[in-house]
């Protein structure tokens, strides 16, 4: 118990202060208590939704965050926050609905509270950016990953070290997002979606570039630090921030199929983003991407199963729900995996010692 106060007790606090706006909102807009039921049960289910979606984020973050001086821990976890809950989850869909509608900042929030179904019909237009985007962003994450020269740890053995032997091919993420990128856009023709294509390759590429310049940003930063990569602070921070955000478009785009109104969508998705916070300083403080060895491989695979998904859905409707329990069942199989290795390993220790003191007694 004192570990989940410890941990989650800000999240747990947060989370009454939302529910409470929540219901001051459901009652002040709704005249009936299905209404006001209706409402709440979409904040909660749109928590759930984000947190299941950014599970894998928690685990990736924490493996980053390890690495990380504690002055920028604490800055991850404070300004973070700003950036990625109101950043991301709430200014964000404001801001693209601005420049898809040719809006200012202030209309398109009194349109999202006079019109919902305006603004959500905005937004929905900007999936064929947000999705492409993400997807690209983190399909380069999860391949930069596995094509890193020198692993001596693989999951998915023959893939990983498949991947892993491409790794002098330093281009090969860049070409296979490309590929995937131009294959989509491609087929977006055959089925009359057309007029998208522009936005999807322009998305697509932006996507490539920003994660090259916060790679490349990173590695300079860490160059002139002398720390290893990715470590210690700017570098780490900045990285972090960028792909902690980008992780939080595939919740908003999902948002979209469970409501379309903006203070609904805010509150359950902050929510969520809160509680994922929370996970990933518990993850980090109990090491708990070192102590199960596969949980990290199934992140990334996570990661880019993601990615994939986030590009299909420019050409097929994909539930929220779908998602989720892809990502989430992906790193439940690593994390069973990463169990069995530990009971293995435990058992051939035991085997070992136990050689050994018959070795002694029969001297």
């Amino acid at each position: 118990m004192k570990i989940v106060l410890k941990y989650f007790l800000f999240s747990m606090v947060f989370t009454i202060i939302c529910l409470a706006l929540g219901l001051s909102y459901a009652i002040y807009t709704q005249d009936s208590v299905a209404g006001i039921a209706n409402i709440m049960v979409l904040i909660v289910a749109l928590a759930l939704l984000e947190l299941s979606l950014s599970f894998d984020n928690a685990i990736i973050n924490a493996k980053i965050l390890t690495t990380m001086s504690k002055k920028w821990q604490r800055r991850f976890l404070t300004w973070g926050i700003l950036i990625s809950v109101f950043g991301v989850r709430i200014i964000l869909p404001v801001f693209i609905v601005a420049v898809s509608a040719s809006l200012g900042l202030f209309d398109v929030v009194r349109l999202a509270l006079v019109n919902p179904e305006g603004y959500a019909s905005i937004l929905a237009e900007s999936h064929y950016v947000i999705s492409p985007f993400a997807g690209a962003f983190l399909m380069m994450v999860a391949l930069f990953y596995f094509s890193e020269e020198g692993k001596s740890v693989f999951w998915l053995t023959p893939m990983e070290k498949a991947i892993s032997k491409l790794g002098f091919m330093t281009g090969l993420p860049t070409v296979i997002v490309m590929v995937l990128l131009v294959s989509v856009s491609a087929i977006m023709v055959d089925i009359d979606k057309g007029k998208y294509i522009t936005n999807v390759l322009i998305a697509g590429i932006i996507g490539i570039i920003v994660f090259e310049v916060v790679h490349a940003i990173s590695t300079v930063l860490d160059r002139l630090s002398g720390s290893v990569l990715l470590s210690g602070g700017l570098a780490g921070f900045i990285y972090l921030n960028v792909l902690d955000s980008t992780f939080s478009l595939d919740g908003v785009v999902g948002a979209l199929a469970v409501s379309n109104d903006i203070v609904i969508i805010s509150l359950g998705l902050a929510i969520g983003a809160i509680f994922v916070r929370s996970l990933t300083i518990f993850t980090a403080d109990y090491n708990i991407v070192a102590k199960f060895k596969y949980i990290e491989h199934g992140a990334y695979w996570s990661i880019l199963l993601l990615g994939i998904m986030m590009f299909l859905s420019v050409l097929i409707h994909i539930e929220g729900l779908v998602i989720a329990a892809a990502s989430i069942g992906i790193i439940a199989v690593a994390f069973v995996h990463s169990v069995i290795s530990i009971i293995r390993d435990g058992k051939g220790k035991n085997k070992g010692k136990n050689k050994s003191s018959a070795v002694l007694d029969e001297q």
